[in-house]
C-alpha cells in the first residue's frame, strides 16, 4: 500500500516530536529492566513477587551494550516499535481481508491516536507485546489462507518461534494465548476438513510454543486465585471502567474532561457498528474476540488498569476504521473530522505536563536525615542510580550502602540485624499495598514512624529495628490490655526512638482505635515528639480483633529537633474520630512506658 508509507513517516514524525534526553522517569526504569508490575494487572505480585519478560529484557540489554543506549536512545526505540505497530496493524487488516479504505482509516488512527502517541514516546514494554501479538497474528492469517496440503510441519515452525518469543516477552502471555487459542477454537469449527487439520497442526505449535511458560502460567493462576480471595478488589462498573480507558489510551487526555468522556464513547460506539461492515470470515471472527474478549475479563475481574488494553487497541481500530467506510462524499468529511479530533489530542497531549513525580523534596530529606550505617533498600537493581539521576547536577548523592533484596524474609531479616535502621523508596506501591511483599514484612517485623508521602504516588519509609519478646508488665486499657517493658534509654539528639508493645483485644468492640506514643517533659502535658497510627503499622484492625487475639506493635518517634534533656516516655490508646483518650487501668489517660535522655549531637550507630 503507498499510502501507507506518507502516514507511517508522519507517525515516526509525531513521536520523535519534542522527545528529549531527561533522565529516564521511575517508571521508565522499571519498564527499562523487563520488569511488569503483574500487581497493576491482577492482585498476585505478593505471592510472586518478581515475574521478568526476559526476551525483552535481554533484547533491551543487548542494545544498552552494542549502541550504548541512553535514556534518548531507548525512547527512539520505543518510538519505532510503535510505528512498526502502526504498519502490522495495517498489514492484518489486509490478512483477514478488510477493505482498502478501511484499512486506510484504521492505520492513520492507530498512528495519529494520541494515546498511542503517549505510551510509544516513554521506554515501556506496551509497544513491544503489541508488536509481537500483531506479527504473530499475521503469520496466523497469512498462513491460514495458504493451501495446507504441503509441509504442515514447515509452516508450523515460524508460529512456534513467534509464540515462543511472545511468551518470553510478556510474562503475562497467557492472555495472548488464550486469545489466540479462542480465535483456533472457532476457526476449526467453521473451517472444512483439510483445514480443520491445519489449524490443529498451528494450533499445536502455539500451544507448545507457550507451553515454554506453563510452571509460570500455573503457579501466576494458583496465586491469581488466592489473591482473588485475599484482597478487595475496588468496586467498578462498566461506566466507571470504559470510558476512563478510552480518555486515557485512545484520547491521551484525562479522563476527567467531558469532551474526553464523549470522544471515548464515540471511539467505543463505531468499533461496535465497524463490526457489521467487515465481510471476511477471518476478520469477522478474530477482530470482535480480540477487542472482546480482554474488555469482558478486565469488567469482571474489576481491574481498573487502561494499560490491561494496550494490545486490543489495534484491534479496536481496525474496527472503528471499518466504520468509517459507511461515510460516503468521497470521504473528505470523514478526513477532515479524523484529522481535526486527532489533532486537537496531540495539542492536549503536549500541552499536558509530565506526570513525573517531583523527586527532590525526598531526595532532600534523605540527604538531611541519613546518618552513617544506614541502608537503602532496593528491590531492583535500577533504583539506586534512578535516584541519582533525577538529582540535578552537584547534588550530593546519600553516602550509604545500597542492597538489592530479592528474598522475604530471609534478606531482610539479615538486613535488619546488620544495619538497625534500613530506607525504603517505593513508587506508585507504598509499603502497605497488598503488591508489596518487602514492604509488608517490614511493617510486620520493624518499627514505623508512618513514612513520607511526595506526590501521592512516591513514598520514602524508615524502618528500625526492635526486638519484641517477652513483656515485663501489662495494664488493662478497657477493653484493651496493652503489654510493655520498662526501659530507660539514651539517645543523641536527631536520632529516633523505637517502642514495641503488644495489644490484646479482651471485649469485642466495633470502633477503630489507635496506639500513641508521646515524649513528654516532666510535670508538663505537651509532648516535644509524638506518634499515632493504627496497630500493627496498619496492618490490623481493632474493629476485625477477636477477644484474645494479641498483636505487636512496633513503632519510631523521630526525636529530631527535640531538646537534649530528661523525658517521659508515654503509651496510650485514642479514638480518632472524637480524640477522647481511654482511660488505664491505674488512673490517667497514658502509661508510662520509662524515662529517655536525649543528649547532643547525632547519633552513632
Amino acid at each position: 500500500m503507498r499510502f501507507l508509507t506518507p502516514v507511517l513517516l508522519i507517525a515516526f514524525a509525531v513521536r520523535l516530536l519534542g522527545l528529549t534526553d531527561v533522565p529516564l522517569s521511575l517508571a521508565e526504569g522499571y519498564a527499562l529492566t523487563g520488569g511488569l508490575d503483574l500487581a497493576r494487572i491482577l492482585p498476585l505480585t505478593y505471592a510472586l513477587p518478581s515475574i521478568e519478560a526476559p526476551a525483552y529484557s535481554a533484547l533491551l540489554a543487548g542494545f544498552s551494550g552494542l549502541f550504548s543506549l541512553t535514556a534518548f536512545g531507548a525512547r527512539v526505540l520505543s518510538a519505532f516499535l510503535g510505528v512498526i505497530v502502526a504498519a502490522l496493524t495495517a498489514r492484518l487488516g489486509l490478512a483477514v481481508g478488510m477493505a482498502r479504505p478501511a484499512v486506510r482509516f484504521a492505520s492513520v488512527l492507530i498512528a495519529l491516536m494520541p494515546g498511542h502517541v503517549a505510551l510509544s514516546r516513554t521506554v515501556s514494554p506496551a509497544m513491544l507485546v503489541q508488536a509481537a501479538v500483531l506479527l504473530l497474528a499475521v503469520l496466523w492469517f497469512v498462513l491460514l489462507e495458504a493451501e495446507p496440503r504441503d509441509g504442515l510441519w514447515v509452516r508450523a515452525i515460524p508460529v512456534f518461534l513467534t509464540a515462543c518469543v511472545a511468551g518470553g516477552l510478556f510474562p503475562a502471555g497467557w492472555m495472548a494465548a488464550g486469545l489466540l487459542a479462542a480465535l483456533i477454537a472457532l476457526h476449526a469449527l467453521l473451517a472444512p476438513a483439510e483445514r480443520g487439520r491445519a489449524l490443529l497442526m498451528w494450533g499445536g505449535a502455539l500451544a507448545v510454543g507457550f507451553g515454554l511458560w506453563i510452571p509460570v502460567l500455573l503457579g501466576a493462576w494458583g496465586s491469581m486465585r488466592r489473591g482473588l480471595a485475599l484482597q478487595r478488589l475496588p468496586e467498578i462498573t462498566a461506566l466507571d471502567h470504559v470510558l476512563p480507558f478510552g480518555a486515557e489510551l485512545i484520547l491521551g487526555l484525562p479522563p476527567e474532561r467531558g469532551a474526553s468522556w464523549a470522544l471515548a464513547g464515540t471511539v467505543w460506539i463505531l468499533a461496535v457498528v465497524g463490526i457489521a461492515q467487515l465481510r471476511s470470515e477471518g476478520a469477522r471472527l478474530a477482530l470482535p474476540v480480540w477487542v472482546a474478549g480482554p474488555t469482558a475479563a478486565a469488567l469482571l475481574l474489576r481491574i481498573p488498569i487502561p494499560e490491561l488494553f494496550a494490545f486490543v487497541l489495534p484491534g479496536m481500530c481496525l474496527l472503528a476504521g471499518a466504520a468509517l467506510t459507511l461515510f460516503k462524499v468521497r470521504h473528505l468529511g470523514t478526513w477532515g473530522l479524523l484529522v481535526v479530533t486527532l489533532g486537537a489530542g496531540l495539542a492536549a497531549l503536549y500541552d499536558a505536563p509530565p506526570p513525573e513525580p517531583d523527586i527532590m523534596p525526598l531526595a532532600a530529606d534523605l540527604q538531611a536525615r541519613a546518618q552513617p550505617g544506614d541502608v537503602l533498600i532496593a528491590t531492583h537493581a535500577w533504583q539506586p542510580g534512578l535516584l541519582a539521576a533525577n538529582l540535578p547536577p552537584g547534588f550530593p548523592v546519600p553516602d550509604m550502602r545500597v542492597v538489592e533484596v530479592l528474598a522475604v524474609p530471609e534478606g531482610l531479616d539479615a538486613l535488619l540485624d546488620t544495619h538497625n535502621r534500613v530506607w525504603f523508596v517505593t513508587f506508585e506501591n507504598p509499603v502497605e499495598s497488598r503488591g508489596n511483599p518487602t514492604g509488608r514484612w517490614l511493617l510486620e517485623n520493624a518499627a514505623w514512624d508512618g513514612g513520607s508521602r511526595y506526590d501521592v504516588v512516591l513514598t520514602l519509609d524508615l524502618f528500625q529495628q526492635i526486638e519484641a519478646g517477652a513483656f515485663d508488665a501489662c495494664q488493662r486499657i478497657d477493653p484493651f490490655t496493652l503489654c510493655y517493658s520498662p526501659t530507660e534509654t539514651s539517645l543523641s539528639a536527631g536520632s529516633s526512638l523505637p517502642v514495641a508493645v503488644s495489644l490484646a483485644l479482651d471485649e469485642p468492640t466495633n470502633s477503630e482505635f489507635r496506639l500513641f506514643v508521646e515524649v513528654v517533659p516532666p510535670q508538663a502535658n505537651v509532648p516535644v515528639a509524638r506518634q499515632e497510627g493504627p496497630p500493627a503499622n496498619g496492618l490490623r484492625s481493632t474493629a476485625a480483633l477477636s477477644p484474645d487475639d494479641t498483636l505487636i506493635d512496633r513503632r519510631r518517634v523521630d526525636l529530631t529537633g527535640v531538646p537534649p534533656g530528661r523525658y517521659e516516655v508515654r503509651v496510650g490508646i485514642v479514638n480518632p474520630l472524637t480524640g477522647r483518650r481511654l482511660l488505664a487501668e491505674g488512673g490517667g489517660d497514658s502509661i508510662l512506658l520509662g524515662t529517655l535522655q536525649v543528649g547532643e549531637g547525632v547519633v552513632s550507630p
